[in-house]
């Protein structure tokens, strides 16, 4: 019996079949042709073809690194959002994350560093604002809301290069970054630097305003007060200027030894309304950002001084839609709905007011006025009378107080209450008038011309004051009857 043959698979039968086709191929051919790959394997990198290869693959990868790939920037800052006003946090957020989408783009990390600038988060806004001058070293705006940032919490220090550096980018195209620059050289008493500005100012403009107000003040500060008159003189015809040029004004007439004028200058300061802020686009831009309850009524305040009346009441509506907790929401509107001629809806916004602050004196006296326009006076009355105790010297309570009792013949208690409303507001004219009406009515002369004579100082171009002296002085010598 034949031994039995060990188990071959195909692959193995295979081989067998060609090493018996290959009987007559020769021990060294079979050796050279079993190793042939082998020895291919080991020389193939020494071919030029391969360092080629491997030149050109560096070249593409390095390139595909450098286009395809580019180096990612830092991350944006972290920022403390607890207890911060949602429609902020929505705004930090939205910001933080275009600059995580595009880490190379300057104009994403200065919008970040705008929104937290004009959010109060300075040194977070420092970082993004560097890091998109970095980026893009030809923008004045990253230095300029750098300097801003500075300016708010008087770091005159960090702000003045950044000003610098703004204005030099800027040139003359913005006036605003030269005028802060400026005048704040000019607060570090910093003079002739100043003087260069606010003349460079004036070769724009013969009569800029804060250029012609700050030589004023520089000629003041070296001790030259005559010749700070002619550029005040400029200052004084404009609007944005006016009251600080009448203040200064009333300074330099006290030190060249002219009190009347001075004295006149200083009564013209207190009749004007303060100075508006000076033109600056690019302030704006970074204001516009500011979101929130508080800027957004403060901005509906800011459209309705404007007559921007349809603008301040869609933004408040949308106040107190988004805060319906929010009792300064709720008197704005009231207040705005009051002077558009609507009580009813006025005194519906100022009840809902006084629900959420029963301490406000300021929402019970404009619901008191709302009142006072719908007829009526008795729930109007109890509304003053409360604002006067929840404020004992809130003058326009009073005064309010006393025109609801004298339009019901109660002219003691008028009386009263015009008292007091001038005792904790002497400016105020309207009460002295008609204080003096009352006061001549019942007799009381002496007084009611004091009071006329206050009025008509206060307001020398009013006709009713002048008037009603004139016939509380008839009655005083002639006895008439006083109507």
């Amino acid at each position: 019996m034949e031994p039995r043959r060990p188990f071959q698979d195909a692959r193995q039968t295979e081989r067998s079949s060609f090493t018996r086709g290959r009987a007559d191929v020769s021990t060294h051919e079979a050796k050279c042709a079993t190793t042939a790959p082998e020895r291919l394997a080991r020389r193939w990198y020494r071919s030029p073809r391969f360092y080629v290869a491997a030149l050109t693959c560096c070249l593409l990868l390095g390139g595909g690194l450098c286009l395809g790939f580019p180096r990612r920037g830092p991350e944006p800052p972290e920022v403390d959002m607890s207890g911060i006003d949602p429609a902020i946090v929505a705004a930090v957020e939205e910001a933080r994350s275009r600059v995580r989408e595009s880490p190379r783009s300057a104009e994403a990390w200065g919008k970040l560093g705008m929104v937290l600038v004009v959010h109060d988060f300075r040194a977070q806004a420092n970082f993004c604002l560097a890091q998109a001058e970095q980026l893009d070293p030809n923008d004045l705006r990253w230095p300029y809301y750098q300097a801003l940032g500075a300016l708010i919490v008087a770091d005159a220090e960090g702000g003045l290069p950044k000003l610098e550096r703004a204005v030099a980018l800027c040139g003359d195209d913005f006036d605003a970054p030269r005028v802060r620059l400026a005048e704040l050289l000019l607060s570090q008493n910093q003079l002739d630097e100043a003087e260069k500005h606010f003349r460079r100012l004036l070769e724009h403009n013969a009569h800029h305003p804060r250029a012609q107000l700050g030589l004023a003040r520089i000629f003041a500060q070296r001790g030259e007060p005559g010749a700070s008159l002619v550029p005040l003189s400029f200052a004084q015809k404009d609007s944005r200027t006016r009251k600080t040029a009448c203040q200064l004004l009333a300074q330099i007439h006290q030190q060249l030894g002219n009190p009347a004028a001075a004295e006149e200058a200083r009564q013209q300061a207190a009749s004007l309304l303060d100075d508006p802020s000076w033109p600056d686009p690019l302030n704006d831009q970074a204001t516009d950002l500011c979101t929130g309850k508080k800027v957004w009524i403060k901005r509906a305040r800011r459209f309705a001084d404007l007559g921007r009346d349809a603008d301040a009441l869609a933004l408040l509506q949308r106040t107190v839609n988004e805060y319906p907790e929010a009792d300064d929401a709720w008197l704005q509107l009231g207040k705005l709905l009051l002077r558009q001629k609507k009580p009813a809806a006025a005194e519906q916004a100022l009840l809902r007011a006084t629900e959420l602050a029963p301490g406000s004196h300021e929402s019970v006296f404009y619901l008191g006025a709302a009142l006072v326009v719908q007829g009526n006076l008795p729930a109007a009355t109890t509304c003053f009378r409360r604002a006067t105790e929840l404020k004992s010297d809130f003058a326009p309570a009073y005064y309010n107080l006393g025109n609801a009792l004298a339009d019901v013949g109660n002219s003691a208690g008028a009386i009263g209450a015009y008292r007091m409303a001038v005792r904790y507001e002497p400016q105020m004219v309207d009460a002295h008038l008609s204080l003096a009406t009352l006061l001549a009515g019942s007799g009381q002369l002496p007084e009611a011309i004091v009071h006329a004579h206050h009025a008509q100082k206060l307001r020398p171009a009013d006709p009713r004051a002048a008037k009603l002296m004139e016939r509380v002085l008839v009655k005083l010598f002639f006895g008439f009857r006083f109507r």
